[in-house]
């Protein structure tokens, strides 16, 4: 088993809160957990990077210079799956992208100038693409992703006929 594959991120969350507290009960408690696992978890982190890591003195835990040094890894480390785990905020306006609508004539004169303007106005760096709608060829295109939305009329999307609207948008499938 390699040392990678006994380490996790409950360890070095515990050996973060020892470098701080520099005393296993207070970091216990700051953990929610024992100072006899708090204990178990520092014999493991000591296995894995075989260094005493911490010296036990009466004022409390004294860091070893080496892990002095990883510390600084560590915290990072645990910053990046913060970061990992935080929700994505999606800003429009960082957007630099190319974005092709397909849509009919009549989609194109009275629905695309509304929607241009907001799209500009929210996303200027945004590079619009209109296209006109090609029923024979259209699921292709967005297969391929040479379409990513298409506006049309229930007349030309006979395949959809779920939702009784004027207007059909179609965003194309994002590939996993």
């Amino acid at each position: 088993m390699s040392k990678l594959d006994r380490l996790d991120i409950k360890q070095l969350r515990i050996f973060q809160a020892l470098i701080r507290e520099k005393n296993a009960s207070k970091a216990a408690s700051k953990l929610g957990l024992t100072q006899q696992a708090v204990s178990e978890q520092l014999k493991k982190l000591r296995d894995v990077f075989d260094d005493q890591l911490f010296l036990r003195k009466t004022t409390g835990f004294v860091p070893t210079p080496y892990a002095e040094e990883l510390s600084v890894d560590i915290d990072k480390l645990l910053n990046d799956f913060q970061a990992l785990l935080a929700p994505k905020i999606f800003d429009p306006k960082t957007v630099n992208d190319e974005f092709v609508i397909a849509a009919t004539d009549y989609a194109q004169q009275v629905v695309l100038p509304a929607l241009v303007k907001v799209l500009r106005a929210q996303a200027p760096n945004l590079k619009l693409i209109i296209r006109d709608f090609e029923i024979d060829s259209l699921h292709d295109l967005m297969e391929n992703g040479k379409v990513n939305l298409a506006i049309a009329f229930p007349d030309y999307i006979p395949l959809l006929n779920c939702l009784k609207s004027n207007i059909f948008v179609l965003p194309r499938r994002i590939h996993q």
